[in-house]
């Protein structure tokens, strides 16, 4: 039994420590977590094949031993859905019903063997163990078959999403240490049950040797492609580990050479022996680190291809946020760095790794090199420099930086924390980070002009549904005549649609024409537009303006406003004049003179009640009615409207038809007509002639 128990102490021992080291390094990263449980099962197996042997046999013994058995299927499930690349989509991470619905099996597999249901007999041999299935043998192989697919499943959609040999190599390594217990295990004891005829047999110090080669295959994966993020602790210990083995060996060595060689005494040799171990210590060091960043570090990388996949990466994204951390996401593990980050002028700020919270602000003044200490031992001596805001950088763990600028001037720059392995950064990768660099203002430059292509087409979009929607309700300019009145109508509007509607209801019996000036443009003021058509339709012919600022009041995030001026069309030659925020409609006579026949009011949809100015207006012979909104005012020069109507006196006499050509003519003749930022938009009306 000598032979079993020194396997499974050595198999304990060495999943205990490389547990114990994973959750020190990353205590709440999920990964190691559910990594160090893999690891205590496998510790909790060994332990309880080492109490098998040494205590007298007891049921609850292969009863504890099978536990961890039990739950191993369900954690490598676990494990594989998170490392080494996390499958969001994969079921066994979902919460609430789906969760507890694949964590059942498991349930029912311990139930099982804690009530006898699962093996029905247990024996003692000599060296291991005879166990006899009960019924429910085909079931728990099922489960555990079920686990194992699941993970399978995980496993081939994370092989598809591996893009890199360096991926390819962490993932073999990985799971070949893994898998070796749950696959090598099995075929000893199907073959155990062959030929015991119906039982199966169980050999104590199989699976402690499986653990013990399972802890190896995984040190040397972590030491060779750095997995779960302990190869400092590793590559420092071996580090230490040979130089304080070579340095002993020279002391002794070079003692008994000095006392038996050359005679020298023995305090003196100690003299002697410390000087020259002093002499060689930051040599001996430095070599044996460049042996062990060789055989252990990061493997050396094709630098071109590592740059088109970086810069692949940044242009899939959509923003400025997205594409830098795309850079800092893919170059970290290429440079295995433990922090970085990167800071533009414009205050966007892109962290990685272990970088502060709070960053410091950016060198006002840079110096031709990447070394934060050198830039800190060389800016006393450059004259005007200040390396204030490069000590800031060094004391938040900064020690690179790279400026990212645009001609002579720097537009930003990426800063880069020690490696991971504390070794210097090469200078391939410097090179690498420089080049990257280089690229990154050209590709935040596309994603502007894209941004605002993307912008002007929304916007011209936007603008022709607008349109669309504009011309359903708009009333027709050919009209010429509304109930007893003959009218003339005009609207022309600007770009960016800001707004101007006329609106004709010509029913017999409820006659009107409403000038809308809606504020806001596009698809803001198409909304309001059809808002206030449909409440003027749905409302009694009293209470129209009302209800339709009680309509648009609610809304004020956007808010929807708009000024208008209804014209109620009665019997005869009366009209029904309410005027909301437009200019006050104009009555001409014959000779040329105006006047207003309402008041101003408030544009509707603004907080409070409704302002209305009302008027009863008949228009007498020869006269006529201007209703504008305040469009057509500034066309002339002013928004008082002076301007237009001194014009209108000078060609009243023409009448209604000449009035409106006047108009015409002089809005065509404007010198910036195309540019005018506002809608033009009136209506002539006047008694039809009987």
């Amino acid at each position: 039994m000598g032979l079993p128990l020194l396997l499974c102490a050595l198999s304990m021992g060495t999943q205990a420590l490389l547990g114990l080291l994973v959750l020190a390094r990353a205590p709440h990263q999920r990964v190691n977590q559910i990594f160090g449980l893999l690891l205590f099962l496998f510790f909790l197996w060994s332990t309880a094949e080492l109490l098998l042997i040494w205590l007298p046999f007891s049921p609850w013994l292969p009863r504890l031993l099978f536990t961890p058995i039990v739950l191993l299927p369900y954690v490598f499930a676990w494990f594989t859905a998170i490392f080494p690349q996390r499958w969001s989509e994969a079921p066994i991470l979902k919460g609430g019903l789906t969760g507890a619905l694949i964590f059942a099996p498991t349930l029912v597999l311990l139930g099982l063997l804690w009530t006898d249901r699962l093996v029905a007999s247990w024996e003692p041999i000599q060296n291991g163990l005879l166990l006899s299935f009960g019924r429910c043998e085909f079931l728990a192989k099922g489960i555990v078959v079920g686990y194992l697919l699941l993970a399978l499943h995980a496993l081939s959609s994370v092989w598809n999403q591996v893009d890199s040999e360096f991926q390819v190599r962490r993932l073999r390594y990985t799971f070949a240490a893994l898998a070796l217990p749950g696959t090598a295990g099995p075929v000893f004891i199907a073959l155990g049950r062959w030929y015991l005829a119906g039982y199966t047999a169980y050999t104590f110090g199989l699976f402690p040797t499986l653990g013990i080669v399972m802890s190896c295959i995984l040190a040397y994966a972590i030491l060779r492609y750095q997995l779960m993020e302990i190869d400092l602790i590793f590559s420092i210990g071996l580090v230490y580990t040979l130089m304080s083995a070579l340095l002993a060996g020279f002391l002794e060595l070079m003692e008994n050479t000095l006392q038996n060689v050359l005679d020298v005494s023995e305090t003196w040799s100690t003299i002697l022996s410390t000087l020259v171990i002093a002499a060689v210590f930051s040599p001996l060091k430095d070599l044996i680190v460049s042996l062990v960043d060789r055989f252990f570090g990061k493997r050396s990388f094709d630098a071109a291809a590592v740059l088109r996949h970086l810069l692949h990466a940044m242009r899939q994204g959509g923003t400025p946020e997205e594409a830098l951390a795309a850079l800092l996401r893919e170059i970290a593990p290429v440079i295995d760095c433990s922090m970085a980050a990167i800071r533009l002028q414009s205050g966007l700020v892109v962290k990685a790794g272990a970088a502060p919270e709070v960053l410091p602000e950016l060198p006002e003044q840079w110096l031709p090199m990447e070394e934060i200490d050198a830039v800190l031992e060389a800016g006393p001596a450059t004259p005007g420099f200040d390396p204030g805001r490069f000590k800031a950088w060094r004391q938040a763990g900064f020690r690179l930086a790279f400026p990212l600028m645009r001609g002579e001037k720097v537009e930003g720059a990426l800063f880069l924390g020690p490696k991971a392995g504390r070794l210097p950064y090469s200078t391939p990768e410097k090179t690498l980070v420089t080049s990257a660099g280089a690229e990154v203002l050209p590709i935040l430059d596309n994603l502007a002009l894209l941004s605002r292509l993307v912008a002007r087409d929304r916007v011209t979009q936007e603008i022709d549904w607008a349109r669309r929607m504009y011309d359903r309700i708009q009333a027709d300019p050919s009209r010429t005549r509304v109930g007893g009145f003959e009218v003339l109508l005009f609207s022309s509007l600007a770009k960016e649609l800001k707004g101007d509607l006329i609106d004709v209801h010509d029913v017999p019996g409820d006659r009107f024409i409403a000038v809308h000036d809606a504020f806001h443009h596009g698809l803001l003021a198409a909304l309001t537009l059809h808002l206030l058509y449909s409440a003027l339709r749905c409302a009694p012919p009293a209470e129209r303006l009302a209800q339709a600022h009680a309509v648009l009041a609610p809304f004020t995030d956007p808010p929807l406003r708009s000024a208008v001026t209804y014209l109620g069309i009665g019997e005869g030659q009366m009209l029904t004049v309410i005027n909301a925020g437009n200019p006050p409609p104009l009555l001409f006579d014959a000779r040329g003179d105006s006047r207003p026949v309402t008041g101003l009011g408030r544009p509707l949809g603004l907080e409070g009640e409704p302002d209305l100015s009302r008027a009863e207006v008949t228009i007498p012979s020869g006269s006529f009615l201007l209703c504008a909104t305040n469009g057509l005012a500034k066309a002339f020069g002013d928004d008082a409207g002076e301007g237009l109507r001194r014009f209108l006196r000078e060609r009243a006499g023409r009448g209604m038809p000449g009035a409106h050509q006047a108009l015409q003519t002089a809005l065509a003749s404007l010198p910036d007509r195309a540019e005018f930022p506002d809608d033009i938009t009136y209506v002539f009306l006047r008694p039809a002639a009987t």
